[in-house]
């Protein structure tokens, strides 16, 4: 597990992939590489494959926020934005305080052309931790689609500033 975060987090998902599904092949009920296999296939875009590891580890523990924050980019990968937007709400629920749904929620918002609330969320991501680029970058979006052109370029700068280059 450990070899596939530091793969992941260098955003080198083949790799991540792969130390994820030794993890699986030795524990096939660990939740956790199921969740963070998830996540390296939304890396790759390969969505609906990751949203069939984040439903199996929904399944190993449906407690897990996460799982359920890297269910929702993969259905918002696959343009299914209603259910991105559920799953979450469900994160939220199990976490008030999950920062990456809060983003991943003003993303989905954004998608679905719900500005004001995607702006709330991106605003309850950036109140739990302002040094999110994400959540800078998702404001700027929201705040663009609002006519609010400089306020979004600060948004973006922000996001820049944090990291974000995308």
């Amino acid at each position: 597990m450990e070899e596939g975060d530091r793969f992941s987090n260098l955003k080198e998902y083949s790799d991540a992939l792969d130390a994820y599904e030794e993890a699986l092949r030795l524990d096939p009920k660990d939740a956790l590489a199921c969740c963070s296999k998830g996540a390296a296939l939304n890396g790759l875009k390969r969505y609906e494959e990751a949203l069939i590891a984040c439903q199996q580890a929904n399944r190993l523990d449906p407690k897990n926020a996460t799982t359920y924050t890297n269910k929702a980019a993969a259905l918002n990968g696959l343009n299914r934005y209603e259910e991105g937007l559920a799953a979450c709400e469900q994160a939220i629920r199990l976490d008030p305080k999950n920062v990456a749904a809060y983003t991943s929620k003003s993303w989905v918002l954004n998608n679905l052309g719900r500005y004001e609330e995607a702006l709330a969320a991106c605003e309850q991501a950036i109140d739990l931790d302002p040094s999110v680029p994400l959540a800078c970058r998702n404001k700027g979006h929201a705040l663009k689609f609002l006519g609010r052109k400089n306020e979004a370029q600060q948004a973006f700068a922000k996001a820049r500033v944090l990291g974000y280059k995308g």
